[in-house]
Order: structure tokens, then C-alpha cells, then sequence
């Protein structure tokens, strides 16, 4: 135990035998440098800021959500394009052909 406080005197007793070993040999600064005004420019560490970092996160989003989409929209056309193309063997006559006017063009021919 390093000190008493009293309270019915309102009065601190430091302790004759122990000390407080202070990391940097005395008590800390009542006002340390770049904890509560950050006006100084030695203060700048070199980090980004909260709005650079979420600026950097909004547009890797972007990023990947226009290159997913691209991906999904190129993979939907292609599969519409084997679609058409697998119905090449449809008619294209306006009007519907019957099994009987099919045989008579084989006959003719």
C-alpha cells in the first residue's frame, strides 16, 4: 500500500516505505499530448481515419458487387442464347404445319 486516505480529515498519508515506480521515472502529465487536443502534427501517426477506412470498405463492396452481377447477368444471357439455340429445329412459318401437309411435301419431293 502506497497511501492512506483519511476521511474525517480529508487528508492523503503517503507510506516511508513504498514507492510508486512510475514507468517513466515520475507521475504522468496532467494533460498528455495527443489524448485530448490532436491539433499537433507530430500527433499524426500515420493511420487513416474512420471515414478513410469506410470509405476504402464501401468501395471494395462496390467493387465485388458489380463484378458479381456482371458475372451472373453474362452467365443468365449465355444460357438464354443455348435456349434459342437449342429451338433452331422449330418452324419458322407463320402458320402451323399438320403431320398430313409434312407427308405430302415428302411425296412431291
Amino acid at each position: 500500500v502506497v497511501t492512506y486516505f483519511n476521511g474525517s480529515t480529508k487528508e492523503i498519508i503517503w507510506s516511508q516505505t513504498e514507492k510508486i515506480h512510475w514507468p517513466s521515472g515520475g507521475p504522468p502529465l496532467d494533460n498528455p499530448p495527443c489524448v485530448f487536443s490532436t491539433d499537433d502534427p507530430s500527433c499524426n501517426d500515420g493511420q487513416l481515419p474512420v471515414l478513410g477506412i469506410v470509405a476504402v470498405g464501401s468501395g471494395l463492396a462496390l467493387i465485388i458487387f458489380g463484378i458479381s452481377s456482371f458475372l451472373i447477368y453474362s452467365q443468365s444471357e449465355s444460357i438464354l442464347i443455348r435456349g434459342v439455340a437449342e429451338e433452331r429445329w422449330r418452324s419458322s412459318y407463320p402458320r402451323e404445319l399438320t403431320v398430313q401437309q409434312v407427308l405430302q411435301g415428302f411425296q412431291t419431293s
